[in-house]
């Protein structure tokens, strides 16, 4: 039976509207192809063939200036398609990856075009905008050891069209006249930015970390001087290579779709993790998470035209469950646009407008246009610079101490540290539970010595991260409890309601998988009364509302209030939307049972003479070729270097085995192939 959730408004108090950065800029574009014959680049891959394939938008000027220059990066895409008229392609085979053709029947899929309508609404605001082509060679290409989702090499794909727009721009390189523009001098590399979807995530956080290595090839080659200025991901993966991607000293936001069902482990949340756990950042920039319910995976770009999501739990869709669908998301581009736009217009180009910030800040209400049309939670801090936001509790020490060895207190609650579902393994939060409410139930995370203080006078906030688990209230009952400080002479403040400055949702997700995101709440200072704001040392929490629950809490901070705030009152995102309670049995079909079949032995390749062994597999129907790898799970043992060994024939798989340790893989009790969370095979053997 379905339960419908009570409309729950909070109302702004006294709060700013963040613009929306997203309307048509005043000047007119030109946009087109540039392509060159592939051939086999070291500095992107040196054991296969690579293709220069880009389309560029430009903003028409009639007096000569150069621009800041953004490059977008696709995800992983099957790059051969079967065309259903003029608004429909079924993506099914991957011959272009290793041939540059397709076979007879089949269209090219032209994955580089999916962000059309970001790139043509930024060069109408003076940017020039490269969005390059990754399909010959990594979309749908064997992995590497150091380099399993090809990201390295999808970062350093990005490198090399930079290396040719600078030449461009120095003239030592003619534009291709069908271009139809002299590029000289054209482009502002002190300004650049990146997006990434899917893997193009990680791959332009690859490039921007690639670039910044020590012995980095890449400023001799870009001889202009490369700064970075932000960074936009879209659903982006997360190690799928052999080193961590941290985009620390640049402006970043991710949005991590709710209802993804390619990466549905959300794995975009963990460099945000890592970064807020790192503390420092020697160029303090915005880190922000934008949690959109109701949002797929593929239906951001444009040219991805079959569904990841078989539906959303506890949450509505944003897009047509129904296949196919030839519409895609108008409201997940309109999203795009309305976030994107807001991080490079507000942080890229001579003189940014600042305000644009505001869409990532929980200080200021969202766009109406946007808050209108789904919910959107943040996860956001100006920077984890702690000397700009001090922290006063990153529950990484041991209990019952915090990170300066102070002794928090523990009143009939349960407490434990360890990760929330779906955030880096390494980074800890605090998990409160308690099982019946009153006045001495709490807990409170205690910052400074007995008759000893930190001084929070100044205008601000008490910022930190939280989210109720999964299933632990009732659907009647809304997380609330009591928050009071308490200075050094022992004086308690009197209580403020958490209900009255944020809601505390029901975790939402996709089938199998719901993510207690960690979003940021801010409690104004200035609500608290009764207390030494010069002299505090501890937050108290309260359970005396709610007869029972868990939440998560992490990174306690100070956060100076933002001058561009009108009130030190943070804004309470509205929440007018009934969303339906919902079991995965009454919103999906029940996923059938996969099974692929282990061919043995005769397909064993090179036993004796490589280093590993070509296991490979068949399946009645396709394995996906989307952002997630696929693994071969093996008594508990992940094995992540795949290939399709018939790229015209997607149930044709093969793994990559150590030669020493075939034997005790072709033995073991259990083996599966999954992809994700979620898509799994069990194996014949």
């Amino acid at each position: 039976m379905l339960a419908i959730s009570k409309l729950f408004i909070l109302l702004t108090l006294n709060s700013t509207e963040a613009p929306d950065a997203s309307a048509l800029g005043p000047q007119k574009i030109g946009q087109a192809d540039y392509r060159f014959k592939a051939a086999t680049d070291p500095s992107i891959l040196s054991d296969r063939v690579t293709e220069i394939w880009g389309r560029l938008f430009w903003p028409i000027d009639k007096e000569p200036r150069s621009h800041p220059v953004i490059i977008f990066l696709h995800g992983n895409h099957g790059p051969c398609g079967v065309s259903h008229g003029t608004n429909w392609r079924e993506d099914t085979t991957c011959e272009y990856t290793l041939t540059g053709v397709c076979p007879t029947g089949k269209v090219i899929v032209p994955n580089h075009r999916g962000f059309d309508y970001l790139a043509t609404r930024l060069a109408s605001w003076g940017y020039i905008v490269a969005s390059i082509n990754a399909n010959r060679g990594i979309n749908c290409g064997s992995g590497i050891p150091t380099d399993e989702g090809l990201n390295l090499a999808r970062g350093r794909l990005v490198l090399k069209h930079l290396q040719i727009l600078s030449e461009w721009n120095r003239g030592i390189r003619p534009a291709p006249r069908k271009l139809g523009i002299d590029l000289r001098n054209k482009f502002d590399f002190s300004q650049v930015g990146l997006l990434g979807h899917s893997r193009g995530g990680e791959g332009v956080r690859a490039a921007y970390l690639q670039y910044r290595d020590e012995t980095s090839p890449w400023p001799s080659l870009i001889p202009d001087s490369l700064n970075f200025k932000a960074i936009f991901e879209i659903a982006g993966m997360d190690g799928q290579q052999s080193r961590l991607m941290n985009p620390e000293g640049v402006a970043w936001a991710q949005i991590l779709p709710a209802c993804d069902g390619d990466n549905a482990l959300l794995l975009g949340a963990r460099p945000f993790d890592r970064v807020m756990a790192a503390h420092n950042e020697q160029a303090p920039t915005l880190k922000s998470l934008l949690y959109v319910y109701g949002a797929n995976h593929n239906y951001f770009s444009t040219e991805w035209h079959e569904s990841d999501s078989l539906g959303c739990v506890n949450h509505s869709p944003l897009f047509t469950i129904d296949h196919p669908s030839t519409s895609g998301s108008q409201q997940q581009r309109d999203i795009t646009l309305k976030t994107a736009m807001a991080l490079f217009r507000g942080n890229l180009g001579r003189n940014p407008k600042t305000e644009f910030n505001r869409i990532f800040d929980p200080q200021f209400s969202l766009p109406n246009s946007l808050e209108n049309m789904t919910r959107v939670e943040r996860a956001h801090l100006s920077t984890p610079n702690v000397s700009v936001n001090p922290l006063l509790e990153d529950f990484e020490a041991k209990i019952p101490y915090n990170p300066f060895q102070y002794l928090n207190l523990l009143s009939n609650i349960t407490f434990s540290l360890g990760h929330v579902l779906d955030y880096y393994s390494e980074i800890s939060a605090g998990k409160i539970r308690w099982t019946r409410s009153g006045s001495d139930v709490f807990f409170q995370s205690t910052w400074a010595a007995p008759e000893s203080g930190i001084d929070l006078s100044k205008p601000g906030y008490l910022s930190f991260r939280i989210s109720r688990a999964p299933n632990t209230f009732s659907q009647s009952e809304f997380a609330d409890f009591g928050l009071s400080l308490v200075d050094s002479d022992g004086n308690e403040s009197l209580s403020i309601r958490f209900s009255d400055f944020a809601y505390l949702p029901e975790p939402v997700g996709y089938f199998g998988w719901i993510h207690p995101v960690l979003n940021t709440v801010l409690i104004p200072l200035d609500a608290f009364s009764g207390v030494n704001k010069f002299n505090l040392r501890a937050l108290k929490l309260t359970f005396d509302s709610t007869s029972a629950g868990t939440i998560n809490l992490d990174e306690i901070r100070f956060v100076p209030r933002n001058p561009e705030a009108l009130s030190s009152i943070a804004s309470i995102q509205k929440n007018n939307f009934q969303f339906s309670f919902r079991g995965p049995e009454e919103v999906i079909p029940k996923i059938h049972s996969k099974m692929a079949r282990l061919i043995f032995p005769t397909e064993l390749k090179n036993r004796s003479s490589t280093d590993n062994v070509e296991l490979r597999f068949e399946a009645d129907e396709a394995f996906p070729v989307g952002g997630s790898l696929l693994s071969l799970e093996v008594d508990g043992k992940d094995y992540r270097l795949s290939d399709f060994y018939d790229s015209s024939d997607l149930r044709k798989l093969e793994f990559k085995i150590p030669v020493a340790e075939i034997d005790q893989v072709l033995h073991a009790k259990s083996m599966k192939i999954y992809s994700g969370a979620l898509n799994v095979w069990g194996v014949l053997k």
